[in-house]
């Protein structure tokens, strides 16, 4: 016999139902749309025990290709005798990789969307390249980084195109780099200010040939960042904007494998029923290394692949946070920035820094900071009406 329900009731189980849906849901969805960095924590903990690849995969030998028509060297003529010979992607694509280096490599990494830097990264590349001239120098274009993925890492193409944009896989393929070849990475609105193996030695970081190999009996990987600011509790207190690292350390699966957990969870039910979109900051950018950083450090792993975080003097002696004076005439986003006046206030020599970041910001179009960077000169202005910091 079939129960007859009045519509009274049948409403207060109606609402019952909604209610108790939504209790379990909501949370859900809260915990989804405002805590996508944290959910990094279960990629960590699951990467930090796979430390050999960013996959199950093994990484690809050379292409065959290579091997038929590139010859031995893959350096390019060196038409600049002043400054690190470039070295194109292609030909390190091509290149034997010594997995066995004792430090940080002599190969020198940047991107950009095309071969064409505008003229103030120009400069400024020149800067590191001029400091380097026994390196070798590799721009990176978007072009570029995807043949990088499916060349070496054909298993991360679905995560790499998955991304949200440009930036996100930018940011991405910087791993990738260090994880593959070593060496060091800076953004192109980087000015450098001294040799790296002179800044680094006090910290007990060698710079190394390409073809050098270990003399120890069991080779010990080392990475290196830099810190900003004195605040460590900042997310973004340890930029990517500059990275060393000897090939194949460990460490950068995370950061790697946190993407691809992240992208996967974009497009598979039910995640994808509620998923927010992280910055490129979060996924793929600094919070997301220091994060990184944060669980490596925290685990064993690091008595075995090093981990050193430099002081922000030395490496970002300038943070845009910065306020007063300071802040107006080092950063490119100012129509006040003048990089005389600038290193002028920071007092660089005095700190001994190795580099100097402009934080351009570029991905976020800024029309002034498009505008200084394009700029062959930058006018003096007279600033004494502005208060000192």
């Amino acid at each position: 016999m079939l129960l007859n329900v009045g519509p009274c009731l049948r409403v207060s189980v109606t609402k019952l139902f909604v209610a108790v849906s939504s209790f379990l849901i909501i949370p859900i969805i809260l915990f989804y749309n405002f805590g996508p960095v944290d959910s990094v924590s279960a990629a960590l903990d699951s990467a930090v025990k796979q430390t050999s690849t960013p996959s199950d995969h093994e990484i690809p030998p050379i292409p065959s290709a290579c091997l038929e028509s590139r010859p031995r060297t893959s350096s390019n003529p060196q038409l600049q005798p002043t400054l690190a010979p470039a070295l194109s992607p292609d030909d390190l694509l091509c290149r034997q990789v010594n997995v066995n280096a004792t430090g940080i490599p002599k190969l020198f990494h940047q991107s950009w969307k095309t071969t064409e830097l505008p003229s103030k990264f120009d400069r400024w590349s020149k800067t590191c390249r001029r400091m380097h001239p026994d390196w070798e120098w590799v721009l990176w274009t978007d072009d570029d980084n995807h043949k990088l993925v499916k060349t070496y890492f054909p298993w991360l193409e679905e995560t790499y195109l998955g991304l949200p944009g440009p930036i996100y896989r930018a940011d991405f393929t910087r791993n990738l780099y260090m994880y593959m070849f070593g060496g060091v990475y800076a953004d192109p609105d980087l000015e450098c200010l001294r040799p790296m193996a002179e800044a680094l030695e006090p910290y007990r970081i060698r710079v190394v040939n390409t073809t050098d190999i270990a003399t120890e009996e069991r080779h010990r990987p080392l990475a290196v960042f830099g810190r900003l600011g004195s605040d460590e509790s900042f997310e973004h207190s340890i930029p990517n904007a500059w990275m060393a690292s000897s090939p194949r350390h460990p460490f950068f699966v995370l950061p790697i494998k946190y993407a691809q957990a992240e992208v996967k969870k974009s497009k598979n039910y039910p995640h994808k029923l509620w998923y927010f979109v992280p910055s490129a900051e979060q996924l793929t950018g600094p919070i997301a290394l220091r994060k990184s950083i944060l669980r490596w450090k925290a685990s064993l792993e690091d008595m075995w692949s090093e981990i050193v975080l430099l002081p922000s003097e030395l490496i970002y002696p300038f943070s845009w946070k910065t306020p007063g004076l300071s802040g107006w005439v080092c950063s490119t986003l100012s129509d006040r920035f003048d990089e005389d006046k600038c290193k002028e206030r920071l007092e660089l020599d005095k700190k001994g820094s190795l580099t100097l970041t402009f934080w351009s910001h570029t991905h976020e179009g800024t029309t002034s900071s498009e505008k200084n960077i394009e700029a062959a000169f930058i006018l003096q202005r007279d600033y004494t009406s502005v208060p000192p910091v």
